[in-house]
């Protein structure tokens, strides 16, 4: 399968607009490895 640079462009494009919407928020799931709350939850 090839991709077109128009194809990338378009990704590219909706993902700006993905994060804008989201207030550039986004899931880590490592976030949780350095929250001083992190004792609490491994025992």
């Amino acid at each position: 399968m090839k991709f077109s640079l128009e194809y990338l462009m378009d990704s590219i494009i909706r993902l700006d607009h993905w994060l804008e919407e989201h207030n550039f928020k986004g899931y880590e799931p490592f976030d949780g490895l350095s929250s001083y709350l992190r004792p609490l939850t491994l025992r």
